[in-house]
């Protein structure tokens, strides 16, 4: 098809919307008697190609609607554009034109197509003039009523794959009931659990199954028992190595599909009524998914650290899927029980997940942000590039937060990889590190900058300026603590303790004793908290999560830095590959896991490091010897930081923006043309005057470290206050 036809297409389906209206385009998906007439079309003599191995098109209507108008029902249709094989493009027929779709979209359409009646959908990428910039931006304000207006928002995870099982394998007569397919979540899916379990079914998997088949029906059985309160660990198919190995497989491909990393989904899933998971022709309700994740954390903190569950298959299969499923439903409990959402929680949460357009990585959180804090809220402008677009948000993050404590978490590049932006403007497509997220959620119990006086002001050049402490300056670093079975993360912390050992031998420290420091420092000095010895619900910060560690932490320690002896003892494989568990945790077990826990969120993908002073504490795993460790302005954490090679540059004469002032009155004026100049002349200090000196030197952000002993503002009283610039 030519380049003109393609652009006369464009024109010919959309038509210019209402600007500033609730008013919004939706997709009438015709049966399939229609397509029958569809070829009778002009069109398609243009030269559109018809999905491989079909005779006829899908045929749609594309018709304007008021998002409010309870009286049009219709779904809304939450998808990634590309999954995996299905890269390519197809046409179907919108208003009598060719439209040219995804492969991974058209099979969704059809999945949504009744055969009898037109079914009204809302889908992005049809609704929306993708070429119209100023479209997008006003459609991405009104995206959260879209989805929350829906009768019902279909997640389309993809069609199954060459090696996927959907059905039990038993008797053909089963195999044709077309019920099968579709999951309820409570005693109406017994019948598929009966043929699951069927002695014959189960002979004719191993019969039929290879080291290649991924039994999504089998994940889905094992999702049922979930959410039906079954710890993992207690369901006989995961303690079957034999048997376990296609169901891993079956929870990888549900959380390997492209939807999960998707930052658009977030919004479409939070503020939906009722929500419906599709894969190929399975269906199943989101709160069947939810109520398994749940549970599967559970067991996690239920199960010994030594038993063959984290082994299995290195657990990393069940871990996403929960991890996958939570982070949503967690944000969903929140919006539902209106509780203000954060666009900082929000942006930190979902930071792993990606879009097609890096400005949506904030802009797809924007419609779920209900406190800012005194500022003017942000809106999406398609018209901005990428680097205005972080560096506005940083500025509006730092200024309604009132504190630097949001420049913590992951530093690294890849939208900014090629920009000269400043290393304080977080890229926001640089994926977090494991349990980042946790982490940072508990810096509200610490208080480091608390005592620090004076403005955060942003110079010319994109130079950060900001009182600080200076706390030392790296002198031994320990390997990384790679988050995996608690066999080898033992070692790793051993080998940390020993170089603590060996720095004290050798130091002016000698004497003292670091064994209480050395515990809580591995766990940032905060406990995992358990309610009648099981860990409480997610909040929304780190205080229902953890609190600062008690003495009683240390029994967690204890049991933690040996393998549980008892347990071994009781442990073993019986015959048919079989792993039979203990079946209850003692107490010292509980303790142990909650110490895990806490371990993995502080130190997780982290190193330990000594400064020079003989401080200990935990940091990001860029970090090298020779780095610097401040406590910036507002901030409850500090910052490794590392002086910058770049040469220094003067502020070119201009006047520094003040972000915010700590234990001062603040007042703000304008700058520029719209500059009030009595005002100028009678503020006193550096914010009345241009700015034109060199500052140097300059430092980056390596990343935010626990360091104990400084996590407090008492413990920083009696410290002098110098000044930062962070580049």
């Amino acid at each position: 098809m030519s380049r003109r036809f393609l652009a006369q297409q464009t024109r010919s389906l959309y038509s210019k919307l209402p600007i500033n209206s609730s008013t919004a385009r939706l997709v009438t998906i015709q049966p399939p008697e229609s397509r029958r007439s569809s070829l009778q079309h002009g069109v398609v003599s243009g030269g559109a190609a018809l999905p491989n191995g079909s005779t006829q098109f899908l045929v749609c209507e594309i018709d304007e609607f008021d998002v409010n108008d309870v009286a049009t029902p219709y779904k809304a249709l939450s998808y990634s554009w590309e999954d995996g094989d299905d890269q390519g493009t197809v046409y179907i027929m919108c208003n009598a034109t060719a439209v040219q779709v995804s492969t991974h979209l058209y099979k969704a359409l059809v999945r949504l197509r009744s055969d009898t009646e037109p079914v009204k959908v809302w889908v992005d990428s049809l609704c929306i003039n993708q070429k119209d910039n100023s479209e997008r931006t006003h459609q991405v304000k009104i995206m959260r009523e879209i989805y929350q207006n829906s009768s019902e928002v279909v997640v389309w995870l993809g069609d199954s794959k060459e090696h996927d099982n959907l059905l039990p394998t038993c008797t053909r007569s089963l195999l044709d009931i077309d019920y099968l397919f579709d999951w309820c979540g409570d005693k109406r899916d017994f019948s598929k659990l009966e043929a699951y379990y069927d002695p014959d079914s189960a002979r004719l998997r191993r019969f039929y199954f290879d080291d290649f088949t991924r039994d999504i029906f089998g994940a889905l059985c094992m999702v049922h028992a979930l959410a039906a309160g079954i710890f993992a660990f207690q369901i006989p198919a995961f303690r079957n190595l034999e048997e376990a190995a296609p169901i891993m497989r079956g929870f990888e491909a549900i959380a390997g599909k492209s939807w999960w990393e998707r930052v658009w989904v977030v919004q479409e899933v939070v503020v939906a009524e009722r929500v419906t998971v599709m894969y190929g022709k399975t269906s199943v309700p989101w709160e069947m998914l939810c109520k398994a994740a749940d549970q599967l954390n559970r067991s996690q903190q239920n199960c010994h650290l030594d038993s063959m569950y984290p082994y299995l298959r290195k657990g990393q299969a069940l871990a996403d899927f929960a991890r996958l499923v939570t982070d949503i439903e967690s944000t969903r409990k929140i919006w539902r029980s209106r509780t203000p959402l954060v666009l900082l929680q929000l942006l930190r949460k979902f930071r792993s997940r990606k879009a097609s357009d890096p400005k949506d990585k904030v802009f797809a959180l924007l419609g779920l942000v209900q406190f800012w804090a005194g500022h003017q809220p942000m809106h999406a402008d398609y018209n901005h590039s990428i680097e205005s677009t972080f560096l506005g948000t940083m500025m509006m993050l730092i200024s309604s937060m009132k504190s630097l404590s949001v420049l913590a978490g992951s530093t690294g590049r890849s939208y900014l990889r090629a920009s000269r932006a400043p290393s304080w403007v977080i890229d926001w497509g640089f994926p977090a590190e494991a349990n980042e997220y946790t982490r940072l959620k508990s810096i509200i119990l610490y208080s480091a900058g608390g005592g620090l006086q004076g403005n955060v002001r942003l110079h010319g050049g994109g130079i950060l300026e900001s009182p600080a402490y200076w706390v030392g300056k790296v002198a031994t670093l320990g390997e990384e603590l790679v988050v995996e079975a608690a066999t080898r993360m033992r070692g790793t912390v051993s080998s940390w303790e020993k170089l603590l050992l060996a720095y004290v031998l050798d130091s002016s420290l000698r004497g003292l004793s670091r064994a209480e420091d050395f515990w809580r420092t591995l766990i940032g000095d905060v406990e995992y908290v358990l309610e009648d010895g099981q860990p409480i619900q997610e909040g929304d910060d780190g205080t229902d999560e953890f609190h600062r560690a008690s003495s009683d932490a240390q029994l967690g320690w204890d049991q933690w830095r040996s393998s549980d002896k008892q347990y071994n003892r009781k442990t073993s494989l019986i015959g048919d590959n079989h792993w039979q568990e203990p079946p209850e945790l003692t107490e010292n077990a509980r303790r142990r896991n909650a110490f895990n826990y806490a371990l993995c969120c502080a130190s997780g993908g982290r190193r330990f490091f000594i400064t020079e002073e003989g401080r200990i504490g935990i940091g990001p795993k860029d970090m090298r010897v020779g780095d610097d460790v401040a406590i910036l302005c507002g901030s409850q954490v500090p910052f490794v930081l590392r002086q910058s090679p770049r040469k220094p540059r003067p502020c070119q004469n201009a006047m520094p923006e003040t972000l915010f002032t700590k234990n001062q009155q603040q007042q703000y004026i304008s700058a520029g043309r719209d500059a009030n100049e009595e005002l100028l002349q009678t503020l006193k200090g550096d914010d009345a005057r241009v700015c034109n000196r060199v500052h140097w030197p300059c430092y980056t952000i390596v990343g935010d470290a626990y360091v104990h002993g400084v996590m407090d503002e008492a413990q920083n009283s009696g410290r002098e206050q110098s000044t930062v610039y962070l580049v």
